[in-house]
């Protein structure tokens, strides 16, 4: 696998945080997103984890669809 830098606009990135450890016999997830402390979840188990990383994945891509402000 090759890689290569690419210059990203603010626009085009988030910065999402996955924290995890066990707790008794579950996994615990905690995810950041940037943004306000609101932008804070910790779930329990892989499938909420997961759910929540595509809910911001999809924030991610909707604002790909969303063309550019204009300077003004």
């Amino acid at each position: 696998m090759s890689s290569s830098l690419i210059h990203m606009s603010a626009n085009e990135w988030r910065v999402i945080v996955v924290r995890a450890w066990r707790e008794g016999s579950q996994v615990r997830v905690r995810l950041l997103a940037e943004g306000d402390g609101k932008r804070s979840w910790v779930v329990s188990g892989t499938a909420e984890a997961l759910a929540v990383v595509q809910t911001l994945l999809e924030e991610l891509d909707a604002a790909d669809e969303t063309p550019p402000a204009t300077p003004g």
